[in-house]
């Protein structure tokens, strides 16, 4: 290891630091309000707009991002202006044309955040339909979760090694993956993408504690999706608006939030309703994505979920 490289035990600790911070920014930040009376309502609270800002995460458009673009992006999170990048949007992330200007964004982002801490830059990298990394950045093409099950043993263990190693090497510390949805019939945009490991939950359990474990062996974050579970949007699409699921959700897709230890869970614009007997935690207004009840009494509660780390929303321009 060279002297400028930093120890896995550095980069864990500063990951560490860096969600720790943001989680006690998002709690005094999450509360139940429209979006659009968000940031009037930031005002009475005793919080700063660099720490509003360091809770957004954006993307990068167009079709090339240029060495300029990387740079320009590395001041804005300098300046605390934002809290981190996702490589996505157009092209699921073509506009990194080459594995070169990925390790130079990661060396950027690792100089520029303020107080010390990690830069988080994310990636949806699941494998199958959902990889925008391939080989022409330098990543090896892996299975789809639908597939993982039936595969070669070890196939899961060695391809999530190989996405968690070529991840860090770029700089790229946070893997918006496993899903953990449950895989049903009907589903276009989980079970119809291949995307869902299995109808069963131990089996979608096994597999995401496999993803988690590898990537957390090579200092890159994870993050479970979509809570409260999106295998029962049959026929519905939240890339679309948002989706009710109170009449074919079922509670046994809340077991992989239980059983698997993650750094962080994604949010859904998924809806379920209150229901003062049978879903006290339900919300008739909100989807679990702007929910103070969802994410307080059942991700959070410990009668729920009992989840404390770290809590982001699916992509807010879906």
């Amino acid at each position: 290891m060279s002297t400028s490289e930093p120890s896995n035990k550095s980069l864990r600790d500063s990951h560490n630091t860096h969600i720790a911070k943001r989680i006690a920014i998002a709690r005094v930040l999450i509360i139940n309000v429209r979006m659009s009376d968000f940031f009037m309502r930031i005002v009475y609270m005793d919080v700063s707009k660099e720490d509003v800002a360091s809770l957004i995460m954006c993307g990068f458009t167009g079709s090339r991002v240029s060495q300029q673009t990387v740079k320009d992006a590395a001041e804005l999170l300098k300046q605390r202006k934002v809290g981190g990048f996702i490589v996505t949007g157009s092209g699921l992330g073509k506009n990194f044309g080459a594995e070169s200007l990925l390790i130079e964004l990661g060396a950027l982002m690792q100089s520029s955040p303020p107080d010390g801490l990690a830069a988080l830059i994310s990636v949806d990298m699941e494998g199958g339909s959902r990889q925008p990394l391939q080989d022409a950045q330098g990543f090896d093409v892996i299975n789809s979760a639908a597939t993982m099950p039936d595969a070669v043993t070890g196939t899961a263990t060695t391809e999530y090694q190989s996405i968690a190693r070529q991840l860090r090497k770029c700089g790229i510390t946070w893997n918006f993956a496993p899903v953990v949805d449950t895989k049903v019939d009907g589903n276009p945009v989980i079970s119809g993408l291949d995307r869902a490991f299995s109808a069963d939950v131990n089996t979608i359990t096994e597999y995401a504690n496999i993803v988690v474990a590898k990537h957390r062996d090579n200092d890159v974050l994870t993050c479970l999706k979509h809570f409260p579970g999106h295998g029962s949007t049959v026929g519905l699409d939240t890339h679309h608006g948002g989706v009710d699921i109170s009449t074919t959700w079922n509670e046994s897709e809340l077991e992989p939030y239980k059983s698997v230890a993650c750094p962080a869970v994604m949010l859904g614009h998924l809806s379920i309703d209150y229901d003062e007997n049978t879903r006290p935690w339900g919300d008739s207004v909100y989807p679990a994505s702007l929910s103070k009840n969802i994410i307080d009494n059942l991700l959070r509660d410990e009668d729920g979920i009992d989840f404390q780390g770290l809590v982001i929303s699916d992509a807010l321009e879906m």
